[in-house]
Order: structure tokens, then C-alpha cells, then sequence
């Protein structure tokens, strides 16, 4: 008996370079974050301040390999982290300026603490998601507040970061919104004063209060003490109340350490405070609804892998104003990530 067998092949799917392309470079990001990482820890970009200098000069003045010194400078300029020119020689640009720690606007601080636990937090990604609970909880047994309290080293490298960070993010609020409209603002969990400070140097008849934790209060000294006739500092803790009267209230970087019933304690509590007719500022950045890329949406996911808080929609944050009596009256978008919300008691 003869059998006739008819087999239908299917067609191969087309083979897609782009794609494969895209996700092996999106995959080697973390090598490529980690390679900053230590370009920032050996200073390349302090170093290069001076100007261009040869991979042998680098090696000797950074105490490295010269070979492997030269294949991670080779790989990041490659990348726009420095510029490779003839005969070996390396460069600062636009971007590795930023790494400088004499750049104005340098954020060197920032990248290393970046560098530090906020990265080993991320190994344990998968079980922050299947458990709800923040990554850097799992890796080191405690939150992250409770964490720098026991450990003053990554406190301090934590503070230096947040000041780094903060410096463009200050200029930029500071031409895109008019502070001068208030008498008085009092910034909670305003940190060391640094926006207090900057608002002062452009103010000069404006009064502020910085209200913090005492531990926090004691380290804005050097900050604010320039402005000490007009600046009050009030130890205390957001999540009890806020004994302070003033006709602004300013919440910069706050809200997205917390989750959303923890937020809205905060916002009854700015409520409770506030008389009337005064101002609500709140500085976020806001997440898009669309599946254009923005750092709102990766500062998103890095909140919850390492606070458990959260970067927010324009209507989430609508929703937590709502819940705790107050409406909002205007977005002002700033040139970086962060966005300018005011907002006042129903």
C-alpha cells in the first residue's frame, strides 16, 4: 500500500535586524550604566577637565590598567561619554561634563549614588513585582529612610546626590514659575534649603520656613544660615501635622516617595495647615498616558523598586488633590523632567 503524503511547510518568518538590534541594545543599557559608574568612580571627567590627555597620562594620573582603561573609555565614546581622537586621546563632552565635579551642574554625585545599593536593589526586580513590596526592602531588610538613618555614609552620599539633582531642576522652576507673587513659603521636607535658599537669592523681600526632620534640620546650616532673619526652620513630621502658616506650600520630590494613602495624609495634613487663600506648589514629574518614552515613566518603576511610591498620571494626581480638599488650578511644564503643579482648598 502506497501512502501519498502532502506537507505543508510553513513560511519562515521574516527575519527582523532592527528589532534584534533594538532589544540587544536596550539589554547591554545596564553594562553601559555600570561602565559610567566606574568612569565616575575613577573621576575620568574631573580628570579631562583640564583638557584632552592622552590614555597613558589617564591611566597613570587614575591608577588604572592602561588597556582596560582605554576599552572602557573606547566603548562609552562610542556611546557620547567622551570623545576618543587621534593617537588615543580622550575628551570631555557635552555629556561626560556632567560627570565633572567641577561642572556647575554636575551631576557626579548623583551617578554614584546611583551606582551604589539603588543598583543592587534592582536584582531582585522580579520578586518586587510578584511581591508588591519595594526591591531594596527584600535586598537590604529595612526601607530605604530607615536604612539611612543606620547608615550615615549612604546618607550623606544620598543628600549629596538629591543637591545635585536638584540644581538644574531649581534653575529651571525658578524661570518658568514667579515666586514673587507670595510673602512667604514654607517648604516641607524642603531637605537642607536648598530651593529655600535659591528662592531667597532671587527674592530678597521673600520670608521662608524650612520644615523637616530634626535630624535633617540640623544638617541645613551651612545652607541657610545666610538667610537666617528671614528663614525659620521647624523641626517636625509631615505625616502628624504641619504647624506652619504661610501663603505658599511647597512639596518638591515628596509625594513619589510614598504611596497613595501615605500621600494623601501628607496633602490633609498641607490642608489642615493652610489658611485660606494660600497656594499649593507641588513639583513631580507627570506621566504621560501615551507610549511616547519619557523619564517619568522610568522614575516610575525605579520609585517602586526602591521607595514604593510612585510617579503619577496628571488625573492620579487630580484624584489625590480631590480626596484630600484641594482642586488644581494649572500645570507649568519646566525644561527637565519635573512639572509644576499649583493647586488650592476647595
Amino acid at each position: 500500500m502506497i501512502f501519498s503524503i502532502s506537507c505543508t511547510s510553513s513560511k519562515p518568518e521574516p527575519t527582523n535586524y532592527e528589532a534584534r538590534k533594538q532589544l540587544l541594545d536596550l539589554i547591554a543599557g545596564e553594562w553601559i550604566a555600570k561602565s559610567i559608574y566606574a568612569a565616575t568612580e575613577l573621576d575620568i571627567a574631573t580628570i579631562l577637565a583640564k583638557g584632552p590627555m592622552s590614555i597613558h597620562e589617564l591611566a597613570i594620573i587614575a591608577e588604572c590598567n592602561e588597556e582596560h582603561l582605554y576599552r572602557l573609555l573606547h566603548m562609552l565614546s562610542s556611546n557620547g561619554i567622551f570623545s576618543e581622537n587621534d593617537n588615543c586621546v580622550f575628551s570631555n563632552t557635552e555629556v561626560s561634563h556632567l560627570l565633572s565635579k567641577e561642572y556647575p551642574f554636575s551631576l557626579h554625585d548623583l551617578v554614584h549614588f546611583y551606582g551604589q545599593e539603588m543598583s543592587q536593589s534592582w536584582n531582585l526586580t522580579t520578586e518586587c513585582i510578584k511581591q508588591g513590596r519595594p526591591a531594596f526592602d527584600l535586598t537590604f531588610e529595612m526601607p530605604v529612610f530607615a536604612y539611612f538613618k543606620s547608615h550615615p555614609e549612604a546618607a550623606q552620599i544620598f543628600n549629596a546626590a538629591m543637591k545635585e539633582k536638584s540644581k538644574m531642576v531649581i534653575d529651571s522652576l525658578l524661570h518658568s514659575y514667579d515666586f514673587g507673587r507670595f510673602r512667604s513659603i514654607c517648604d516641607i521636607g524642603g531637605g537642607c534649603g536648598h530651593f529655600l535658599s535659591a528662592i531667597f537669592v532671587k527674592y530678597p523681600n521673600m520670608k521662608g520656613i524650612l520644615f523637616e526632620l530634626s535630624d535633617v534640620i540640623a544638617s541645613s546650616d551651612d545652607v541657610l544660615r545666610p538667610f537666617e532673619k528671614r528663614c525659620s526652620r521647624i523641626a517636625g513630621n509631615f505625616f502628624q501635622n504641619i504647624p506652619v502658616q504661610a501663603d505658599a506650600y511647597l512639596l518638591k520630590s515628596v509625594l513619589h516617595d510614598w504611596n497613595d494613602q501615605d500621600a494623601i495624609k501628607i496633602l490633609k495634613n498641607c490642608h489642615q495647615a493652610m489658611p485660606d487663600g494660600s497656594s499649593l506648589l507641588i513639583v513631580e514629574p507627570i506621566v504621560s498616558d501615551s507610549n511616547k518614552k519619557e523619564m517619568a515613566k522610568v522614575m516610575d518603576v525605579y520609585m517602586m523598586i526602591i521607595t514604593g511610591g510612585k510617579e503619577r498620571t496628571r488625573q492620579e494626581f487630580e484624584h489625590l488633590l480631590e480626596k484630600s480638599g484641594f482642586r488644581l488650578d494649572a500645570i507649568i511644564s519646566t525644561e527637565t523632567e519635573f512639572s509644576f503643579m499649583i493647586a488650592s482648598k476647595r
